[in-house]
């Protein structure tokens, strides 16, 4: 805990009606030291205890003062002369709440007045008084950052003086940000349920929606009962019910009711189908219409029933995977539905999506994914929650939306994304907050002198850059200038689990490089190696667990541990009792000097690493730079002026040439492989910024070439993107005509898919442009058929670079057999930032300004070229 001296009272200005502050008549809490106010409770109910009792320690850590707390009814309130701190409800004090207005703020608004013998805490109910409490403990400057302990900032005052007028209420109505397999122990649980109340988590709307048909009707009695189940290829198979059955109807219906008549606190009860596919294709279901219509007919049969008996309750579900679409009819009253942000299997946007769903009379919310660990494998700026741009402007335009509650899958991860969830809560209070003040504000008061080095690694983290060994680089070095800088001890605990999570990261790399080396060649040496280095990152991962900066539990001790680590777990010469006496060996938590001591190992084994950073912004679109390619008449300058783009192979690719609008062009394709399978594609035409066309599919039969005929669009600059629907690739001649191809980070584009160069096989030398001032370059190479690649830049036979990258990993596997198993619809393939290796250098003075050779030979690999325009030159 870090106890900063002085005054510390930190206002923010908040966008009415969400929040607003203004100026009172100061009440006087503590002075020198000594409490001059009292609590008065007008009642002791179990929610006004708790956050009475939590203002008077947290005072009490601030001053060193005990303030007295006094039970009284709402007529000694206006008696007594002492300085009184009234926690109350509207009820208890009608007049104040009609002068305030408490009635236009939802169940958890509140206000805070004070006067000079009074703080008044009035809250529209007592779900309101928390947030109220941690509202004003939040302007006094303390901070809950992260749940471990070392993150709560209390600074150290001898006097308390309330000056302003705080009125708020919450954006959403229930904010939810959960562990996906929870916390693995007590303490870490105590931990997180103390972060999310001291963060004004929760709120006055609790929503059901999770998975729930196996709570009523369980696959345990499908041998009993195969007609309650659902008819899948003409076999009843106990994936989902069979929501026409009346007898299934019955029985959920009624245990719906039994739970609402059991559990009278309960607001809603979930009738979400079972996880993944298998719905029902029974004749009776069929006339349902959709698997959508089929679900909502199913919800709206309950709904009736329960609004029959229980008029304020609702029913809950999503609409998720092969129930995204909004139904054919109209939504019974009393069902909430929670669009998500993943798994959508719609041609709907998301806009359009809710919309939809709002029109057809459902309440609905928003069912977000921050971090799902086989998405992000606690990777650095992987997950949601570490791009913190995107994740604010998401916030904010889901309650522009209407969205009115929030539930965010998250992961027991705060090393790569504990920034991002802090923000997060803060965003679903009052989305309209600026995130990069409150990433100031985090930095500034968590790290005080050393804020500058580490609002750095966070920064690159939000870009959502690729994780390789030179941005670990990069971290580690900022890390050592932050220590240097760090003022106090307290600082530096908190600098101590950034340094945890950047060693795992060092030691996870050692481990997969090693491990894919190994599985190429079978050398006793490198097996060896691979057994140090997979104990010792086992143990690490193992011993940080109760600091909370990887999620630890699900990396050893679910179904991904042996996927993760599959070349270890396949090793005949391992026996596995072994490996899980590693994951026991050591429980120890790291102290200080060892950590200090592991991050001066990391930056001397990374020392051949250039720690070179990305300076162009990596998300610019192709459009914005070729503007500047446009000015330097790129395609006319570029010495091979005719060509095809012969043995140069790709997967999928956005090309770049000059054309004329109403142009015939013919444009050949000729597949890389020869096959008696045929190769399906799909190509797209526009302008450079702009709309493309819809997607036209085409066949490559056996070997023989195809001629794909365009119109050019425009006289100017025009894009053609191509992809293969398997995993071969294809060679485009467009005769005499340069073309340029974009490689530069996946570009999102109106298809929602990313499009980004993947190429088959490069065996033809390509060249890129340099402009005069550039310093560093960064080349990318991520994935790749083999584990090594070798990659050589030139200038005129002059080698300027040269490595060898090993792009690969088990996470790159990972991701590419699940595209393989599900196609366009991998939500792996949709949200997973897998890892790369580059190749970076800075560049001489005779190297600026020119066409540069760049060789690199390797097959089935992502290429991503930095701080030049991010463009090849086949």
């Amino acid at each position: 805990m870090r106890m900063r001296k002085g005054t510390a009272v930190v206002v923010f200005l908040f966008l009415f009606p969400l929040a607003s502050v203004a100026t009172a008549s100061p009440f006087t809490i503590v002075k020198d030291g000594k409490a001059v106010a009292a609590i008065a409770l007008v009642n002791e109910s179990a929610l006004l205890r708790q956050a009475s009792g939590e203002l008077r320690f947290w005072i009490r850590q601030m001053t060193g003062a005990d303030i007295p707390v006094l039970a009284v009814s709402s007529q000694d309130i206006g008696n007594n002369p002492a300085p009184l701190i009234v926690f109350a409800t509207r009820d208890q004090f009608p007049e104040i709440a009609r002068r305030e207005k408490l009635l236009s703020l939802n169940p958890e608004g509140f206000v805070i007045v004070p006067t000079a013998k009074r703080l008044w805490i009035l809250c529209n109910s007592e779900q309101a008084i928390g947030p109220a409490v941690y509202t004003l403990l939040d302007t006094l400057g303390c901070r809950w950052f992260f749940p471990h302990p070392a993150w709560t900032i209390v600074p150290r005052n001898s006097t308390i003086v309330i000056k302003s007028r705080i009125r708020q209420q919450p954006a959403f109505r229930y904010r939810l940000i959960w562990y996906e397999w929870g916390a693995p122990t007590p303490e870490l649980r105590a931990q997180y349920e103390d972060w999310m109340r001291r963060n004004r988590q929760f709120g006055h709307f609790p929503f059901d929606t999770g998975h729930a048909y196996e709570r009523y009707i369980p696959h345990h009695i499908f041998e009993q009962h195969p007609e309650w189940f659902a008819l899948v290829g003409g076999v009843r198979r106990p994936t989902q019910l069979c929501v026409s059955n009346p007898e299934v109807q019955r029985i959920v219906t009624e245990k719906v009711l039994e739970a609402f008549r059991s559990r009278p606190d309960l607001n809603m009860v979930s009738v979400e189908p079972n996880d993944g596919g298998g719905y029902c294709e029974c004749d009776r279901c069929r006339q349902l219409g959709s698997v959508s219509d089929q679900v909502f007919f199913f919800a709206n049969l309950i709904a009736k029933e329960v609004r029959k008996e229980f008029p304020t309750k609702w029913v809950g579900l999503l609409s998720y995977a092969f129930h995204s679409e909004p139904p054919s009819f109209p939504i019974e009253k009393g069902i909430y539905v929670q669009v998500t942000t993943g798994f959508r299997y719609t041609r709907l946007t998301f806009t359009e999506q809710v919309r939809a769903f709002q029109r057809l009379g459902a309440q609905v919310g928003v069912y977000d994914y921050f971090s799902v660990y086989p998405w992000d494998f606690d990777l650095p700026g992987a997950a949601k929650a570490a791009r913190v741009t995107e994740l604010a402007e998401k916030i904010k335009e889901y309650h522009r939306l209407g969205l009115t509650t929030y539930c965010a899958e998250s992961s027991l991860n705060w090393g790569p994304n504990g920034l991002g969830y802090w923000i997060a809560a803060r965003l679903m209070w009052d989305p309209y907050q600026d995130p990069k003040r409150l990433v100031q504000e985090f930095c500034q008061i968590a790290f005080g002198s050393a804020a500058g080095p580490v609002k750095r690694i966070y920064e690159r983290w939000a870009k959502g850059e690729r994780f390789s060994p030179r941005s670990l680089r990069l971290a580690l070095e900022d890390l050592s200038v932050a220590y240097r800088l760090a003022a106090d001890e307290s600082v530096r605990q908190r600098l101590d689990h950034i340094a945890c999570y950047l060693h795992y990261l060092r030691l996870w790399w050692d481990y997969d490089r090693l491990s894919q080396q190994y599985a190429a060649n079978r050398d006793p040496v490198l097996r060896d190696q691979l057994l140090s280095a997979a104990r010792h990152c086992i143990q690490f991962i193992r011993r940080v667990r109760d600091l909370g900066v990887i999620h630890s539990y699900a990396t050893l001790f679910t179904e991904w541990f042996p996927i993760r680590f599959e070349v270890l777990v396949k090793l005949a010469q391992v026996d596995p009792s072994e490996i899980e006496r590693w994951k026991q060996e050591r429980t120890d938590v790291p102290a200080a000097e060892e950590i200090r001591s592991l991050i001066a190992q990391d930056l001397n084994h990374l020392r051949q690493i250039v720690p070179c950073a990305i300076e162009i912004e990596e998300s610019l679109s192709p459009s914005q730079h070729l503007q500047y390619l446009k000015q330097k008449d790129w395609l006319e300058n570029h010495r091979a002026s005719s060509k095809a783009v012969g043995s140069f192979f790709v997967r999928q690719a956005s090309f770049f040439f000059k054309g004329t609008k109403g142009r015939a062009l013919k444009i050949g394709v000729m597949r890389a492989e020869s096959s008696a399978e045929p190769l399906p594609f799909r190509w797209r035409l526009g302008p450079l910024s702009g709309r493309l066309s819809e997607w036209r599919r085409g066949t490559l039969e056996h070997s023989q070439p195809q001629t794909v005929n365009i119109i050019c669009p425009i006289t100017d600059i025009c894009r053609l993107d191509i992809r293969c629907e398997r995993p071969e690739g294809v060679a485009l001649d467009f005769g005499p005509i340069p073309v340029a191809v974009w490689c530069g980070r996946e570009d999102g584009d109106d298809d929602s898919q990313p499009l980004g160069l993947q190429i088959d096989r490069a065996d033809s030398t390509l060249s890129l442009f340099v402009p005069k001032e550039t310093t560093g370059i960064i080349i990318g190479i991520v994935g790749g058929k083999e584990v090594s690649i070798p990659i050589e830049m030139s200038n005129g036979g002059r080698v300027v670079l040269k490595d060898t990258l090993f792009p690969r990993s088990q996470i790159t596997t990972i991701v590419e057999r699940d595209i393989e198993e599900y196609g366009d619809i991998s939500e792996m393939g949709k949200q997973a930032i897998v890892p790369a290796d580059e190749l970076c250098g800075l560049l001489k003075r005779e190297d600026l300004g020119k066409f540069l050779a760049l060789k690199i030979d390797g097959s089935r690999f992502r290429l991503e070229i930095f701080n030049v325009p991010p463009f090849i030159f086949p």
